[in-house]
């Protein structure tokens, strides 16, 4: 009988802790899917605006969907690459941890002082998310969120990234604003006319043909046309130097812009689109360098105005080639991104090129298609950057035969045979190019090999 009311008592014992199991996990999968700690827009297409003020409504933003672009407060176009960072931000925030009660008023104190407040709203104008923005947590890897309307702060971020996420919303308004001096679509150029007040025989005009052929002329009368045959394609290279040229930043309280806007510029270039559209760039050299070790000068940085009304800093050259080779080709830091490797998820871009010369970041093994990495074994991760490193360097305009140099970084020296192996197959002793070699303790994402290489274009 004793026996029957042990059994009896063990029972009711594991019934009751398994009840209590059960209704302990509902509560938390019930506080996991609280209303107040989704912040995230997972479909950012259905955005139309976006607003965003610090408490106290200084250094607000505005920021509209057009088409194919945003407005900046009402005026301005608004910078791709920091409204790209934006949106996958509010498409990718998550909460990150639930905090002690004890850390709670800490979180407040910091919303209450410091909040950033952001109202999401779709196309129709409804709100589709309001919530504050605080500070960040003694790791800066947290970054502390309240819900509108909430008494529960949180602390979130976006999985794969370790930083904190403040700075995504809120920047200064040159930062906001495009600082394009020229993005066209080369195809869609009709004529570029490139201007030099005090040189006026180099000066010329480029005018589309028709698709794939073009005709350049002196842009004045009085000035002979050039009589040495026009490369083939080089008209088609000299357009794609339109398609990304950005300023370095904006200059509009330089003290001095009127008196150098008041000087006659060094070159003028009106740029007009096949819809009628016409652009027009006016450039002042501000920065002129004398080159190490010789009597030449190069000028290093120009002040420009565009459209009349911009004044920007662009850090650019200016080749002094003759019109055998279109006088004084424009050459600019030229940004290249490719969705054929992962894309960035910074304040870097996958390649740039200046002139001859692309500097391509570097590459881990992220699958472009998935965004997942691929660690099966070091063979396959090796095969993933190499790919990840072609597919940029062709869609930057060169090749793995074009690379100058290499720098591999690798976690662990004894896997390099191995790594090795796998990059002979890409890189033939033919042309391959200088190398170097470092180990270091990580790397992104906690990978074990990442490639950076530099190429002719």
């Amino acid at each position: 009988m004793k026996k029957t009311w042990l059994l009896a008592a063990l029972f009711l014992l594991l019934g009751g802790g398994a009840w209590y199991a059960l209704h302990v996990k509902k509560n938390q999968s019930s506080t996991i899917q609280s209303p107040d700690m989704e912040f995230a827009v997972p479909n950012t297409d259905d955005i139309g605006k976006i607003f965003i003020a610090g408490r106290t409504g200084k250094a607000t933003a505005t920021l509209e969907r057009k088409d194919g672009y945003w407005l900046y407060n009402g005026q301005y176009k608004a910078r791709a690459s920091a409204m790209e960072t934006l949106l996958e931000t509010i498409q990718k925030v998550n909460v990150q941890s639930i905090s002690a009660q004890v850390a709670e008023p800490r979180m407040v104190k910091s919303l209450a002082a410091e909040g950033i407040k952001v109202e999401i709203y779709d196309k129709k104008g409804q709100k589709m998310k309001c919530y504050y923005v605080g500070g960040v947590t003694n790791d800066e890897k947290g970054t502390f969120m309240i819900m509108e309307n909430s008494e529960r702060p949180y602390v979130v971020h976006i999985p794969s990234f370790v930083g904190q996420l403040r700075v995504r919303y809120m920047l200064g308004d040159d930062l906001w604003r495009d600082r394009s001096i020229f993005a066209e679509k080369p195809e869609e150029i009709q004529s570029v006319t490139v201007e030099y007040p005090q040189r006026k025989s180099d000066s010329f005009r480029m005018e589309k043909v028709k698709d794939g052929e073009y005709k350049v002329l002196p842009y004045f009368s009085t000035t002979s046309p050039n009589a040495t045959p026009q490369r083939k394609g080089f008209c088609e290279g000299y357009l794609l130097k339109f398609e990304n040229l950005q300023a370095e930043a904006f200059d509009s309280n330089n003290s001095e812009r009127d008196s150098i806007s008041s000087l006659v510029p060094f070159a003028i270039i009106k740029l007009k689109r096949g819809n009628g559209e016409e652009q027009q760039a006016r450039f002042w050299p501000v920065d002129v360098q004398q080159k190490p070790g010789s009597n030449e000068w190069f000028t290093e940085r120009y002040f420009v105005e565009k459209n009349n009304k911009r004044h920007l800093l662009v850090h650019l050259l200016m080749e002094n080639n003759h019109a055998s080779e279109i006088n004084d080709t424009l050459m600019s830091k030229t940004i290249h991104n490719t969705p054929a490797a992962p894309m960035p998820i910074g304040p870097y871009n996958q390649a740039v090129s200046l002139g001859n010369l692309l500097f391509v970041s570097g590459q881990i093994a992220l699958d472009p298609a998935s965004g997942e990495l691929v660690l099966d074994d070091i063979e396959a991760e090796t095969h993933r950057v190499l790919q990840n490193l072609k597919a940029i360097l062709e869609a930057s305009g060169s090749s793995l035969q074009q690379v100058l140099k290499a720098t591999v970084f690798v976690k662990d020296m004894h896997m390099f045979s191995r790594i090795n192996a796998v990059y002979g197959e890409y890189f033939l002793p033919a042309f391959a190019p200088a190398r170097e070699l470092v180990q270091v303790s990580e790397l992104p994402k906690f990978v074990n090999v990442e490639i950076s290489v530099i190429a002719g274009v």
